[in-house]
């Protein structure tokens, strides 16, 4: 019986704590940044999105560009290689 109330106890806990940390990331005040996001191997994709700063350095490793896509049109190629 002891058993199944430590269970129930943290089971509980569980249940107020997490939905609690996900809100709280949620609204941790980032700062955000405009990327055109080209999905690798299927650059027509391109989508202009809003992102917090920490994700940029992920989106810039596969090929994101800082701004909106419409900066760039069909020549972020060029700006890719501009260094």
């Amino acid at each position: 019986m002891k058993a199944r109330i430590v269970v129930l106890a943290i089971v509980s806990a569980l249940f107020w704590l997490i939905p609690g940390g996900v809100v709280a990331q949620g609204n941790s005040g980032k700062n955000k940044i405009t990327i055109c996001h080209i999905p690798p191997g299927n650059p027509d994709k391109q989508r202009t999105m809003t992102v917090p700063e920490p994700a940029w350095r992920g989106h810039e490793s596969h090929g994101d560009v800082l701004g909106s896509c419409e900066r760039y049109g069909d020549d972020y190629g060029d700006y890719e290689d501009d260094g």
